[in-house]
């Protein structure tokens, strides 16, 4: 096939600037071509991107279908095509029920401890000018979350939960934490670098240290089942439920993560259930590395 594995050969540092540059060209071509398609083909499209007003749903559909491209041409073409061009191995790997079925489990119990870290978080003081970040990107994601219609419940777990789990893992768990691991020799300093690298990038300071440990969380399904596909599950499930809740209950008080959930977050900590949730997670990691390391003895 033409072009495939053409820059196989090439130096690692040579790769990483093909790597570089396939992003800073995919991403500015997507957000052209969504900012034409705007322009052009809808009603009061120039207005539309002159002027954003959070007030209108119109206006917000307009960021979110913006989001949308971004998300595609910064974390899913340019790594599918640095994967054709480098015979780079994602590991799209199918994977068994059973894994699939623990690391849902996970995420689910895993509610309780991530709001304890969120509590843990609020005691860092970062400098105002980092949490200016924080304040902007919380008043778009309450505009994001408001979801009148069934259209916008879709709307929203394509540009929320579908999209940045196929994304975020491709370019985070997919590349950087093989890259990582194939550079400091570790796959535990690997996992750890990624997760940080992952969570500074939300530009979220309020909900980095859950973050950077749900991030830690999708690099050991990685690395444990072999399969981009496990982290990819998780990461859905985590967002999407997040998304539902919002929708079922839009006065319920649910700040959503990119990845990561609070619910009632405001609400005191139920240290009963941190400790119920640290208990069965621990358990649920111990028996996916097991039966992984047991399906890998057998082949």
């Amino acid at each position: 096939m033409i072009f495939k594995g053409l820059y196989d050969e090439k130096s690692s540092t040579f790769k990483f600037f093909i790597f570089l540059s396939l992003v800073f060209l995919s991403a500015v071509l997507h957000i052209l071509f969504a900012l034409v398609v705007v322009y052009f083909f809808v009603d009061g499209g120039p207005d539309l991107i002159k002027y954003q007003d959070l007030n209108s749903q119109v206006s917000i559909n307009y960021l979110k279908f913006l989001q949308l491209f971004t998300a595609i041409g910064m974390f899913i073409t340019p790594v599918v095509l640095y994967s054709y061009l480098t015979n780079f191995n994602l590991n799209w790997n199918k994977t068994n029920r059973h894994a699939i079925f623990l690391v849902v489990a996970i995420v689910l119990l895993v509610a309780p401890l991530v709001s304890f870290l969120l509590e843990l978080n609020s005691l860092i003081e970062f400098p105002s000018w980092i949490l200016q970040f924080d304040n902007n990107s919380e008043i778009l994601i309450q505009a994001f979350l408001k979801m009148p219609t069934i259209f916008d419940l879709a709307f929203n777990l394509l540009v929320i939960a579908i999209i940045p789990a196929v994304g975020e893992e491709l370019f985070f768990r997919g590349y950087l934490q093989q890259v990582l691991k194939n550079k400091f020799g570790s796959i535990h300093i690997a996992i750890l670098i990624t997760a940080t690298i992952f969570s500074v990038f939300h530009l979220d300071f309020q909900g980095l240290v859950p973050r950077v440990f749900l991030g830690i969380l999708l690099g050991y399904f990685f690395f444990w089942t072999k399969s981009l596909w496990v982290p990819i599950v998780a990461h859905f499930v985590n967002n999407a439920l997040a998304v539902f809740l919002t929708y079922l209950y839009p006065s319920g008080n649910i700040e959503l993560e990119k990845i990561g959930y609070s619910i009632n977050n405001s609400e005191p900590i139920n240290y009963n259930a941190v400790m119920l949730s640290i208990l069965a997670v621990s358990i649920l990691m111990y028996l996916l590395y097991k039966s992984q390391k047991f399906a890998k003895s057998k082949i």
